[in-house]
Parts: structure tokens; sequence; C-alpha cells
């Protein structure tokens, strides 16, 4: 650096850089924020991509890797906090993550993705911070999944969110899909049992819902209508 114009310049001390030949009064200097040292007589250099200095006042700075949850796409002052719906679990990350299917980031800084739980599924990588709910009429039992599954015959689910198909009462059907929300009363003179997926006709000697027997005096034939 410069000092007078009858002596010598002064080598830079340590962890300080001058880079100018023909400039006048020139003065040696720490490296700005989001730069490293290099040498004495070279221009400092930028963080590469993941990487800060947060210093303007430090000698021979050197520059740090973001921390798990963070990340910073370009020579930086600080890194960034992964936000809701991303995750990064390494250190020196240039950008944070979208979560698998079957998976969120709910908070942030978030290091991993969190298991959908069950009654709820995620069917594509993004960037969320919720679960989507079974809709009625279907249902998963198995937490980071996908996709719901459709209630089989003979059993329902009339709300969201849910972890299992319900079965359908005695005396009650649900096909599928027509009547997967919500199980149907048998008509009178047919009966099922539970789970059942349609209605049976009473047997001879029997009517009504349930079927029960004919009282004396009264009869009903196989081909009879209930």
């Amino acid at each position: 650096q410069w000092k007078s114009t009858s002596t010598a310049c002064d080598s830079c001390s340590t962890g300080k850089y001058q880079h100018k030949n023909n400039a006048d009064s020139v003065d040696c200097k720490f490296c700005a924020a989001g730069k490293r040292f290099a040498t004495k007589s070279t221009s400092c250099l930028d963080c590469i991509n993941g990487q800060y200095q947060d210093k303007n006042d430090k000698p021979s700075v050197v520059c740090l890797s973001c921390n798990k949850g963070t990340s910073t796409p370009f020579s930086n002052e600080s890194c960034t906090d992964c936000e809701q719906g991303k995750y990064q679990n390494e250190i020196g990350r240039a950008s944070c993550l979208p979560c698998i299917p079957g998976k969120i980031a709910v908070s942030e800084t978030s290091t991993e993705c969190t298991l959908c739980i069950q009654g709820t599924y995620m069917d594509e990588i993004a960037s969320k911070v919720n679960c989507i709910q079974c809709s009625p009429g279907t249902s998963q039992p198995s937490s980071g999944q996908q996709n719901c599954q459709d209630c089989s015959p003979g059993f329902y689910s009339n709300t969201d969110g849910s972890s299992e198909c319900k079965n359908c009462p005695v005396n009650t059907y649900a096909e599928t899909p027509a009547h997967d929300q919500v199980c149907v009363d048998c008509p009178i003179g047919y009966e099922a049992s539970i789970q059942s997926s349609s209605c049976t006709l009473c047997p001879a000697g029997k009517a009504g819902t349930p079927c029960v027997g004919c009282l004396v005096g009264q009869f009903r034939g196989s081909n009879d209508l209930p």
C-alpha cells in the first residue's frame, strides 16, 4: 500500500489485499461480505453457490457452507432458510428441494420431509405444507401414500380424511362406485348381511325387511313378489 512520496510501498498486512498497479494513494482492504480472501495482490473471490461470508472488517476471511435447512444460489452474505414446503438435508447447497410424492415439509428450515398421515396423500413432487385428505368414498390406511383407495363393495366412507372404509350394517348395501359414500337400505322384501354389495330377495315363507316368517294363515311362494 502507498505510504509517502519518498518511501517504498508497504506490503499489505496479513488478510488484506490491494490489486491495483497504477492507482494513486492505494490502501489495503478487507474483503467485502460475500467474498473470500485470495492473496495480498489479487481481488477477493466470490463465494461459490451454497456458501456465504458475512464479514466486512475481518482479515483472511473464508466462505462457509450453508447449514442443512438453508441454501444460497449465489455469492452472498448469508444463507436463506428453506421455505415451508421445501427441505435441504445437506450442507453447502444452492437451493432447497420439493418433497417427493407422499411427503410434505411442514416448517421452515426443514431438513427432511414428513410422511403424509393415514387418511391423506400427496400425488406430486411439490412444495406443499399440507397433505390432501381422502374424499368421501375413499380411504388410505397407510402413511406416505400418493393416492387414496376406493371403498370395496359392501363398505363406505362418508367423511373426508378416512383411514379406512366402514362396514355396511345388516340390511343395507353399497355398490362401488355408485354407493360408496353411504350405505343404502334394502327395499321391503329383501335382506342383506353385513358388508353386502346387494340385497337378496326374501325366501319363500318370509317377507319384510328383515325377512320374517309369514303369520299363521298367510303364505308367500318363492316366485311371489316381495
